[in-house]
């Protein structure tokens, strides 16, 4: 699951900025990612069309 996301200078400071600001939050663990690294999936439109819907 997403909860957010921090700035930071380095990897360190990011682990110590999420874990305070994320602390409201009821985990036990959590990752860090450089936005750099994140590979995203999205599941195409066509999937999502009603029965009966044309596809374009």
């Amino acid at each position: 699951m997403y909860i957010g996301t921090v700035e930071a200078e380095n990897k360190e400071l990011a682990k110590i900025y999420a874990s305070f600001t994320y602390d409201e939050e009821d985990w036990s663990e959590m990752v860090v990612v450089d936005r750099d690294q994140l590979v995203w999936v999205r599941k195409p439109d066509w999937l999502f069309a009603e029965k009966g819907d044309e596809l374009l």
